[in-house]
């Protein structure tokens, strides 16, 4: 006669995991998460390799956001304005309601015509106005799109080698 093996409790790999699952649908059901930059739109401010804390705050004027510009991949840009401010790109300066802001932009990138911002709109421009796909192409964009708003850096590779940055890690974005 042959003993029955003994059943054991659930193994720590299997409740390790499961409390990283637990702690990914609580930390998604305050309202964010970590979000992998893809593309080079942010540039310097963000590199492709960095994670993000993104939040479901609303955006302001300055914020980075994350949004959709259809069913593909995040996008991660910079809001320039909000509903009822016109933007206009212009002699190598961002003007918004007539008045310059921020630095001067590449003078690579390419002018836009005075554009009102709709009700439940913003408008958004990548930090690298070269490469980055942003309002120019895209218009302004529905609030709807915007996934949230971008606060602390959470990974930063270092740009050649992959290696950790820790001088960035933790650093907010604004």
């Amino acid at each position: 006669m042959t003993a029955e093996p003994r059943r054991r409790g659930a193994t720590p790999a299997l409740l390790g995991g499961l409390a990283v699952v637990l702690a990914a649908v609580a930390l998604r059901a305050v309202g964010g998460r970590p979000v992998a930059v893809q593309s080079a739109d942010m540039q310097p401010a963000l590199r492709p390799g960095d994670v993000v804390w993104v939040d479901r705050s609303a955006p302001e004027a300055g914020d980075v956001v994350a949004w959709r510009p259809s069913k593909g991949d995040l996008h991660l840009a910079r809001v320039v304005a909000g509903p009822g401010a016109e933007v206009e790109i212009a002699a190598g300066r961002v003007w918004v309601d007539g008045v310059a802001t921020g630095p001067p932009t590449d003078p690579r990138a390419a002018p836009v015509a005075p554009t009102r911002v709709g009700a439940g709109e913003v408008f958004l421009l990548g930090d690298d106005p070269v490469v980055a796909s942003d309002s120019r192409q895209w218009g302004p964009v529905e609030r709807a799109r915007v996934e949230g708003v971008a606060r602390r850096i959470l990974w930063s590779a270092a740009p050649h080698d992959g290696a950790p940055d820790w001088e960035r890690v933790g650093e907010r974005i604004r």
